[in-house]
Order: structure tokens, then C-alpha cells, then sequence
């Protein structure tokens, strides 16, 4: 997979799981701001081995 279409998925992750943290209470909800952490950080060293790939705000959002 390239780095491009890994990012989009990353970022396809964190959109569901924002909406998911939206709608969640308790464990659920710190199990999608989890999953979106972790999204982030692999997007964060995609970027930095291949900083062409433009920034999104799914790659800084916070509640």
C-alpha cells in the first residue's frame, strides 16, 4: 500500500471514530479517542518520512 492510500484510510478511521466519540459514553467513547490516537500517530510518521503528503484535520484533531 502506498503512503497516500495509507493515509486516507487513517483518516477514514479517525472521521469514524470522531463521530463514534461523539455519540459514545464510558469505555466506548475512550475506546474511539484510542483508535483515533492511534490513527494519528501513524499518519504523523507517514508524514515525516514523506512530507509531500498534505496535512488534514483529522491528523490533529482533539475533543
Amino acid at each position: 500500500m502506498d503512503e497516500q492510500r495509507a493515509v486516507d484510510s487513517h483518516r477514514r478511521t479517525i472521521r469514524d471514530h470522531v463521530e463514534k466519540y461523539k455519540k459514545y459514553q464510558g469505555s466506548e467513547k475512550n475506546t474511539a479517542l484510542s483508535t483515533i490516537q492511534n490513527a494519528q500517530q501513524q499518519i504523523s510518521h507517514i508524514r515525516r518520512n514523506k512530507p509531500s503528503i498534505s496535512s488534514s484535520w483529522e491528523d490533529s484533531w482533539r475533543p
